[in-house]
């Protein structure tokens, strides 16, 4: 018999022809029984399966298109889950502390043979491994971490330079004069502050020169400052470096331009000025003597060591009072409407295009191969392709600082001008924070 001759009943699931139905039913003694060629019900599944199929190609179809429509935005996700592995990172961090300060109690009579350094657990810890800090929680579990056989320091900052040494995991511990401190130069005093950004903790000292208002100052190499210009009954030219160890200053040539309000970075291997107001000398009229003038200027140089030289190129906007940061081996420029950007190979400017309407002083900061712009009550940022987004919002702030600030860890610090206070900003946890306020001396 072929396959259109063979029936099945479904109920059942047994085949038969038509000269047994009778007894089929009969045998289960029930007439309600679905009986069809098997050639018909094999049909009937694969349109079923076919339906199905498109089914699920229609409900793919519907998420892709909610997906599209909630412009989910990856960065900021990856952002939130960096925040996360941030706190617990710091957490962790103060939870091995505590069990450093127990060890050393528990071993006073026998120092020599004490655990001091994390091993490759620490080093994981340092490079940000998800996986371990999830698995990491309690203080039993940390515990348990393997310890090497080296003489406990004294003290966190020898502990953690004893952690660099042995694992080699490249993150930087600064010593005392290295920049885990922000400088302070009082315009009006011989006197400069330094204030620890872990403790709030101010120490002032005294240096050969005179501060004034408005200079150029930035980090340099070898645990220095670079201080320039100021303005003091007219713009100046004097540039010093302040050793931040030895607290000792050395006078290098004056700049070409008598300047005050403009900005100063090192880039290797220059100290750079850019902008700010320049002073010339003018004559009102033929009978009267010439006197000092003030204006913007759109000029840059540098010094290379020995002697300053004039950049060819200029700005293509006055930059007065602005903020500067290096990123990337080029240098970023914020004024109160734009950001420039310079290109230390090439010599020249480009003029970043960012629509801001609204004229206001901001604060630029490089920050993970990015800069991270304070502007207002807005936090932007500018990625490599120099693409500028909106990151996060704070309160309405003025923006203003003459002192270089300082990135460690999550953490950025900066001393504002107007309100006299240091603040840090944590990039993963979008929060503000003041640190402390300066205790300036007048005597």
């Amino acid at each position: 018999m072929n396959e259109d001759g063979i029936l099945l009943c479904i109920p059942h699931k047994e085949s038969l022809c038509e000269s047994c139905i009778d007894i089929h039913i009969a045998k289960y003694e029930s007439s309600d029984h679905k009986i069809v060629p098997i050639k018909i019900l094999k049909e009937i599944e694969e349109n079923y399966n076919l339906e199905q199929q498109l089914e699920k190609q229609k409900i793919r179809n519907i998420l892709i298109k909610m997906l599209n429509e909630e412009k989910i935005d990856i960065k900021t996700k990856a952002v939130e889950v960096l925040g996360i592995l941030s706190q617990r990172k710091d957490k962790l961090k103060k939870t091995i502390d505590d069990i450093f300060d127990k060890k050393k109690q528990e071993i006073e009579q026998s120092i020599q043979n004490a655990i001091n350094v994390i091993d490759s657990h620490l080093y994981q810890i340092a490079n940000n491994s998800s996986s371990f800090l999830a698995s990491i929680n309690t203080e039993e579990q940390v515990s348990k971490i393997v310890f090497t056989d080296k003489k406990v320091p004294l003290s966190n900052i020898e502990l953690e330079e004893l952690i660099d040494e042995e694992l080699d995991i490249g993150i930087k511990f600064y010593s005392e004069g290295r920049p885990e401190c922000l400088y302070y130069f009082q315009p009006g005093t011989s006197r400069v502050f330094k204030i620890e950004i872990l403790t709030g903790k101010q120490t002032s000292y005294e240096i050969d020169f005179t501060c004034k208002d408005h200079p150029g100052i930035c980090i340099g190499p070898d645990n220095t400052l670079f201080y320039s210009g100021g303005w003091e009954d007219r713009g100046t030219k004097n540039c010093y470096i302040f050793d931040c160890c030895t607290y000792d200053t050395q006078e290098i040539q004056p700049m070409i331009k008598r300047r005050f309000q403009h900005s100063a970075i090192y880039l290797k291997p220059y100290f750079y000025v850019f902008g700010g107001m320049k002073t010339i000398k003018s004559t009102m009229s033929k009978n009267k003597p010439k006197v000092a003038l003030d204006k913007p200027t759109k000029s840059a140089e540098r010094w290379n060591g020995k002697n300053w030289e004039r950049l060819r190129c200029k700005l293509s906007e006055n930059f007065v009072k602005g903020s500067i940061c290096e990123c990337n081996n080029k240098i970023y420029l914020g004024g109160k409407s734009f950001v420039e950007v310079f290109d230390p190979q090439s010599s020249s400017f480009t003029h970043l295009d960012l629509k801001w309407e609204k004229k206001l002083s901001c604060v630029l900061v490089s920050f993970n191969n990015s800069v991270v712009i304070f502007r207002g009550k807005t936090i932007g940022q500018l990625d490599e392709n120099n693409i500028y987004y909106k990151t996060g919002s704070i309160m309405e702030t003025e923006w203003c600082t003459s002192s270089p600030c300082l990135v460690s860890g999550a953490k950025i610090f900066f001393l504002l001008d107007m309100k006299g206070c240091v603040y840090s900003y944590n990039y993963y946890l979008r929060k503000l924070e003041a640190v402390c306020s300066l205790k300036l001396s007048f005597n």
